[in-house]
This record gives structure tokens, sequence and C-alpha cells, in this order.
């Protein structure tokens, strides 16, 4: 009943950004294909590769744009598509316990014949089927992309790769429903979950591989999000997933056993 109520509250909102996924993804492709043909490609691959590394981090890594993969790791897997999902994740998650609370409607799912625990698995369960369904949507949008200017998509690594940003965001939203707990005013909780999902994703673009601060980005979970490297190899580290896995299951576990003994002002 939970689940139900919370997919169908949603479903406008996840119609939205289901629809803002191909919106971005076929130009981007598409513009490929232009690049290519006017000889530009080339130009674009020599002036990033004279950026600064932090800058060329942002822009998905060591980049060499001569063929279609390096430029899908750069510009839909390596940054933007990732950016307008760590958005999402942090609405939606904000979503889970503080607007139930601050819209005053957390009375009346506590009114009912329900375990808390279950509010917030309810909750968690139909984001998880949410970034399931968005990343099921960029998948085919890719493939798609691809498809139209005749090149041949990689389906079992696209794949791969969003099994990987897929277990991310999952693990991502557990952290900000356990965050999101301690908060109850809508703004300060809107503040807190784009904070902490936008902090972790820019800090591995921000800090140079190599330096002395390199080591902080293990802190963040997309520190855990390679697809250069599942493009190059075809292959996930299971240590990362087992570890992504980890996170999502302590979270979970904490925001529960935290909203059960939380007291709610009346």
């Amino acid at each position: 009943m939970l689940l139900r109520q919370y997919l169908r509250r949603e479903a406008g909102g996840l119609l939205g950004w289901s629809l803002s996924i191909p919106a971005l993804v076929f130009p981007v492709v598409g513009l490929y294909r232009v690049m290519v043909n006017n000889g530009s490609l080339t130009e674009l691959t020599h002036m990033i590769e004279q950026l600064p590394a932090p800058l060329k981090a942002m822009m998905g890594g060591n980049l060499q744009f001569s063929i279609l993969d390096a430029w899908l790791q750069a510009q839909v897997f390596g940054f933007l598509v990732p950016l307008v999902l760590a958005v999402y994740t942090a609405l939606a998650a904000l979503g889970v316990l503080t607007r139930e609370t601050d819209d005053r409607t957390m009375d009346f799912l506590l009114a009912l014949p329900v375990r808390r625990s279950s509010i917030i698995l309810s909750r968690l369960g139909g984001l998880a089927l949410n970034l399931a369904v968005l990343h099921g949507v960029l998948l085919v949008s890719v493939s798609g992309a691809v498809a139209l200017i005749r090149e041949a998509p990689d389906w079992p690594g696209y794949a791969l790769i969003l099994f990987n940003q897929y277990l991310i965001y999952v693990a991502l939203a557990a952290l900000l429903v356990l965050v999101t707990v301690f908060v109850d005013d809508f703004q300060k909780g809107l503040m807190a979950t784009l904070g902490v999902s936008l902090s972790m994703f820019l800090l591995p673009h921000i800090i140079t591989p190599g330096s002395p601060l390199d080591s902080v980005t293990r802190l963040s979970l997309f520190h855990y999000y390679q697809p250069g490297e599942v493009l190059a190899h075809g292959a996930l580290p299971w240590s990362d997933v087992l570890l992504l896995l980890a996170v999502l299951v302590v979270c979970a576990g904490g925001a529960v056993w935290l909203f059960n003994r939380k007291q709610l002002s009346a």
C-alpha cells in the first residue's frame, strides 16, 4: 500500500525527469557526428589536452575523442547525465521523510497500522524503482542515439556502466535519507541533500589525481564510478560493487533505526 502510494505520488515527476534524459542525450550524441564530419573533433581534443588537470578531470579525465566511446564517457556517462541524476536523487530523497514532516502528512502515515520502518523502506524501495526506470531510459536513449548516427551501440558496455551508476545512486539515496532523519524543515533539508549530493559528485572531478588530497576522493561514492574503465575493459571491480551494497545496507538500516527512535513534534 505504501509503495503504491509513493509511486503514484511520484509518477508525474518521474515522467518529467525521464523526458529530460533523451532531451540531453540525443543532441550530445548528435553533436559527435557533426564534429566528426566537419573535422573539429581533432581540434577540440588537442585543446582539452592542454587544459590543467582539474579542468580536464571535470570533462571526463584523460580524453581521447577519436572514438565514440570516449565522447560518451566525457559528455554523457562522465558528467552531464550523472549531474542531473545527482540533483534528482537529492530531491527525491528529500521527499521520503522531510517533505512528509514539513507538509504535516507524516501524522497521517503514522496513524496507519504500519511500522515506521515500513514507511522508510517502502519509500526507499520506490525511489530505487524510479532510479531503475531512469537508468533504463538512459540505456535506451544512449543506444538509440548512437544507432541514429549509424554507429554500433555497445549495449553490454553501456548496461554495465549504468549498473555501476545505479548502485551509486541507490546508495546515495539511502545516505541522503539517513541525513534527512535529522532535518524536519524542507528548506534546510533541501540545502542538506543538495549539498551532500553535489559535493560527493564534484569531489572526484575537482581534486587532481595523484595530488596529496587524492585519497579524500575515496569518501565520495562517485570515486567508485569509472565509466572509462568499464568501456575499456568491459568489467567492473566487484570489490566496489560490494562496497556500494554495504553502504546501502548500513545507511538504510541506520535511517530505520534512527527514525524508529525519533520524537516527532506534534
